[in-house]
This record gives structure tokens, C-alpha cells and sequence, in this order.
């Protein structure tokens, strides 16, 4: 048992030599090589310096001259949050023998055999031996997820762009802040061609690592442009409507009969005109800020990305 102790906490008024006496009668039934180190403290000591605690492993003893009171409370409460398990011996104790103050505190009445009282430490210090051996084991667990967490963060923030495209009088700023390490939430500004930019918001519903991965899809499969041998430069930048069905349909075919839905806003600014084209899917509405401090709120029709393969995205200009 090296390295733990035996906290003896004591009332102000009760003589330190008379308690010590107790816990040594106690600790002569314990083994010597599983024998705690003695940690005498009152009441008032504890109190002021809680702190002592931090770094203390062990069973708790509280000999108190009555079962009620605010500082016997406070006391099994400072060490029920460190996790230590408490024996309470109470002067007029009316609990019989080994029942339950609290969660991890056990009643032992004054007068009680000290062999009596040297098989409840044992018994004590080995459901602390054991929930230790949890908590390692749990902290291993935490430290795993915390670790993987924190490479999914970054991999979600590889995928958010580096730098945000500019043209002529047409710039962008975001503030981008998740709740967590990886967020259900992703955008992206991109130059299209020399005239027009594309900015793109979505919000995929639900939370962490399941929401963050399938932004990641949404950002991976937005079809912006594509190939036409007609058209002059032999393609064609996709409108906000188009583009957003072709997402949507691409979400419902990899759903493999489970639905996962977003939100979305798309948008196509030709930056020498300053013509904006939106759509939206099931998204809040965007709202226009102009320069004279009025604003519009743009209404395009459509539904959630990923429930209706055939959904329709009406969009405003």
C-alpha cells in the first residue's frame, strides 16, 4: 500500500494524541506491508488548505462530535470530488455499522472493535485500488478520442480554404469558430474564372465527427463547372440552381438507405457586373446588406440536400 494514507480528520475539540491512539489501534490489524501512512489533519486544517488534497491517495477517516453539521458535509464533499472513499465516525452516530452517509462515505459508529474497523479500510482501499485501475484504463480511452478528435479537426480545417478570392471590388471575410473540434458546418469561396467567384455555405444536421465527415462529402462533390465543347471557352460556370441539384442527387445515391441531410446556400457573383445569382436548400435565408444600411432578404425555393433526389432549387438574382 505504499503511497497511501490515512487521512485522519478530526473535530477542533477532539485531543490529537486521543485520535491517533484510535487510528494506530486500527492500523496494528493491518498488514505491514499494506499499512497506510497516518495523515493527521482537523478539521479547520482541511478546510483552509483543501488543496492537500489534490495529490493525496487514500481512505478518509472523519471523526466528528456530531451527524450534523455544514463542515462535516464540506469535508465529505471535498473528498468525494477527489474520489477518496470516507469512513464516518459521528459522536451521537444513530446509523448502524457500515451504513451509506453518501456515495463512498460508510458509517462506523464510535466504540466500534478497531479489527472491525481495520477490515473496512482494507475493504475501502481496495474499491479505490480498483476504480484506479478503471479511471487509468477510462483516461487511456479519453486520451485516444481526444487524440483522433483532434486530427479530425484538422483535417475538416484542410479542407476550409487557405485564402479567400478577391476580384475587381468584390472581397470576402468570414469568421469561422466551431463549438467543437470538428463542426458540422463548412464553407468555401473560389474563382471560377477571370470574371466570376462562387461562395458556398452548408450546415449538415447533427453533430461531431458524423456531421464534420459528411461536410467534408458536401465540399468534395459541389460541382462548379463543367465541360462543353459549345460553349466559347469550352466550358460553362453551373448556376446556384443546377449546381445544388447535382449535389443533392449525388447525397441520395451514397445515402445506402440511411437518410443524412443538410442544409445549403450557394452563390455566383460576376464580379464586373456585380450580378449576384442565389440558391438555397433548406438554408436560412440570406439576407443583402446594402450600402444605404437597407436590407433584403432573398427567398429562393428548395428543399434539404439528401431526402428528395428530384428536388428542385429555384434561385433569385
Amino acid at each position: 500500500m505504499s503511497g497511501h494514507k490515512l487521512i485522519l480528520i478530526r473535530d477542533t475539540n477532539r485531543s490529537q494524541d486521543e485520535a491517533e491512539a484510535l487510528a494506530q489501534a486500527v492500523l496494528s490489524h493491518v498488514p505491514p506491508l499494506q499499512r497506510p501512512a497516518l495523515l493527521p489533519l482537523t478539521i479547520a486544517e482541511l478546510l483552509d488548505n483543501a488543496a492537500l488534497l489534490d495529490s493525496v491517495v487514500g481512505v478518509g477517516w472523519l471523526i466528528a462530535d456530531h451527524a450534523t453539521g455544514g463542515d462535516t458535509f464540506e469535508v465529505i464533499g471535498l473528498l468525494q470530488d477527489r474520489h477518496l472513499p470516507v469512513i464516518l465516525t459521528r459522536q451521537d452516530e444513530d446509523e448502524p455499522l457500515g451504513a451509506m452517509h453518501q456515495d463512498g462515505s460508510v458509517v462506523c459508529p464510535p466504540g466500534t472493535d478497531p479489527a472491525t474497523i481495520a477490515v473496512m479500510l482494507q475493504s475501502l482501499r481496495s474499491q479505490l485500488r480498483l476504480l484506479r485501475k478503471h479511471q487509468g484504463g477510462l483516461c487511456d480511452q479519453i486520451g485516444r478520442i481526444d487524440e483522433e478528435l483532434r486530427l479530425a479537426a484538422q483535417l475538416q480545417r484542410e479542407f476550409l480554404p487557405k485564402s479567400l478570392a478577391s476580384m475587381d471590388t468584390v472581397s470576402f471575410r468570414v469568421m469561422f469558430r466551431p463549438a467543437s473540434y470538428v463542426s458540422g458546418d463548412i464553407y468555401d469561396v473560389a474563382r471560377l474564372d477571370e470574371d466570376h467567384i462562387g461562395f458556398f455555405i452548408a450546415d449538415a444536421v447533427g453533430h461531431g465527427v458524423p456531421a464534420a465527415l459528411l461536410t467534408m462529402f458536401i465540399k468534395r462533390s459541389l460541382q462548379t463547372k463543367r465541360i462543353d465543347p459549345a460553349a466559347p471557352r469550352g466550358y460553362r460556370i453551373l448556376e446556384p440552381g443546377e449546381a445544388l441539384g447535382r449535389l443533392n442527387r449525388d447525397l441520395v445515391e451514397t445515402q445506402g438507405g440511411q437518410v443524412r441531410f443538410a442544409t445549403a446556400c450557394y452563390g455566383v457573383i460576376h464580379c464586373k457586373s456585380r450580378v449576384m445569382q442565389v440558391a438555397r436548400a433548406g438554408h436560412p435565408l440570406p439576407i443583402v446588406l446594402r450600402a444605404d444600411g437597407t436590407t433584403e432578404r432573398l427567398e429562393p425555393e428548395g428543399g434539404l440536400l439528401g431526402v428528395f433526389p428530384d428536388e428542385v432549387y429555384q434561385q433569385v438574382e
